[in-house]
């Protein structure tokens, strides 16, 4: 398992809060969490795994995050990663296992009853 971004961010509550890249309505995407995301996600060599989450398709989440949450963050972390020098690419979860362990250079052995 790769775990996504995991760290504390400070922003306008005055208290710090727990930030693991999850989307909801209740906790936009902002420039400076997108920022953050980049500062706490995983890496292997010089290769960073950002991973997000949302929780399904809970109607307290639709309106802020289809209304154009996502697209601003989208365009957030395509000026970061331009800032940063960096190349994104969108996987699947089971794509971005495939790339971290072949980039650790120590294959899993697959069992070989199952078929994928």
């Amino acid at each position: 398992m790769i775990a996504g971004p995991l760290g504390v961010r400070f922003d306008r509550l005055p208290l710090p809060r727990l930030e693991t890249g999850e989307l909801a309505g209740y906790d936009l995407p902002t420039p400076a969490r997108v920022r953050r995301w980049f500062d706490l996600a995983p890496t292997i060599g010089d290769d960073l795994f950002l991973k997000l989450y949302t929780h399904g398709a809970q109607e307290r989440n639709y309106e802020p995050l289809l209304g154009g949450a996502l697209s601003n963050m989208f365009r957030c972390l395509a000026e970061e990663a331009e800032q940063r020098g960096v190349e994104l690419h969108w996987a699947t979860a089971w794509q971005m296992y495939q790339a971290a362990d072949r980039l650790t250079g120590q294959p899993r052995k697959q069992n070989p009853a199952k078929r994928y």
